[in-house]
């Protein structure tokens, strides 16, 4: 059995308009809430009320779900939902792309921070050239990565933990960082799952190994697959597969976990006929084509077609738990 990896990105716009308005503009998985800065002080030391307008609420985080503007996408799962069994990496990674756009008649110097999480979160750069600090200049646009990074639990007993990390952004005057121009903080919020702790029942499991279909909307393949000897397959002529699972209403919360080959492609899940998940970083040296990726998405209690889809034919699928408690 080949090990996954894990599928994750973020999208975040951030604009600088004129009349010192700067928009964050954030995506897949941010709930946003505005953070004041410290202000300067005066010379007997009071803050001036100049002062505080001057360096406070020039901008905020703004979400926007997992693929901005995407004409079809429902924004009501904004949060990341992680299965932690059958990963190839003792890690668990997540990559922010940022997207700056300076309007105003001056330039910026701007950081991401993780400002408070729960222990064994980090935050690094993977900005490939620009470093730590990202100058953006009138009228130009900048994009760049961060990543966060957490140490994979060994197991979860009960479950399901979850987990929310605030990051702030900060705009200075400066290159040293020292004189801050304005700052916003946002909040991303992970669900980790272990599928093995024994207060989830596995509803289903499909790991097409008998050469069928198992109910599904696709074709049984041994081209590719993940667990011996089968996967699920769109064939050549369509790009998606689907397979309507049933969660009794005893249970109060349900999860899809599965597998899926990338192919340099874009892919998404649709519930009932809806986007609800959308792969938004189509960044080749972040995501690893040509590999398994693991997926996590939450089930309503009931009854829910899930399609699963990609930009291309012949993407393929394996091993399928919808897992409930």
């Amino acid at each position: 059995m080949q090990r996954n990896k894990i599928v994750l990105s973020q999208r975040f716009k951030l604009t600088l308009a004129s009349m010192v308005l700067l928009s964050v503009l954030a995506g897949t998985i941010v709930a946003f809430q505005l953070s004041s800065t410290e202000t300067p002080s005066t010379q007997n030391g009071a803050s001036s009320q100049e002062d505080r307008e001057q360096s406070q609420n020039h901008f905020s985080v703004i979400y926007r779900g997992f693929i901005p503007d995407h004409p079809q996408h429902n924004a009501s799962y904004p949060d990341y939902y992680i299965c932690i069994n059958d990963l190839a990496n003792d890690f668990l990674e997540s990559y922010l792309l940022m997207e700056i756009l300076n309007q105003e008649t001056s330039g910026y110097y701007f950081q991401t921070e993780l400002e408070l999480a729960p222990p064994g979160w980090a935050v690094s750069w993977l900005n490939y050239s620009l470093g730590y600090t990202v100058f953006v200049d009138v009228d130009r646009t900048v994009n760049y990565y961060i990543v966060l990074n957490r140490t994979k639990p060994s197991s979860i007993p009960e479950g399901r933990i979850t987990e929310s990390l605030d990051i702030v952004v900060k705009a200075y005057y400066d290159p040293g960082c020292n004189e801050l121009y304005s700052q916003d903080s946002f909040t991303v919020t992970f669900h980790l799952i272990d599928r093995t702790s024994p207060v989830w029942t596995v509803l289903y499991y499909d790991n097409f190994d008998d050469g069928t279909n198992q109910g599904w909307w696709g074709t049984p393949s041994y081209t590719l697959y993940r667990s011996y000897r089968y996967s699920l397959t769109a064939g050549s002529t369509e790009s998606k597969v689907m397979k309507t699972f049933q969660v009794p209403e005893a249970y109060q919360e349900a999860y899809l976990i599965y597998s899926e080959y990338m192919f340099n492609i874009f892919a998404w899940v649709k519930l009932n006929g809806t986007i609800y998940f959308y792969q938004d970083i189509q960044h080749f040296s972040l995501l690893n084509p040509n590999e398994w990726h693991q997926l996590t998405v939450p089930l309503w209690i009931g009854s829910t077609q899930v399609e699963i889809s990609a930009t291309r034919y012949n993407n393929y699928v394996d091993d399928v738990y919808v897992i409930a408690k």
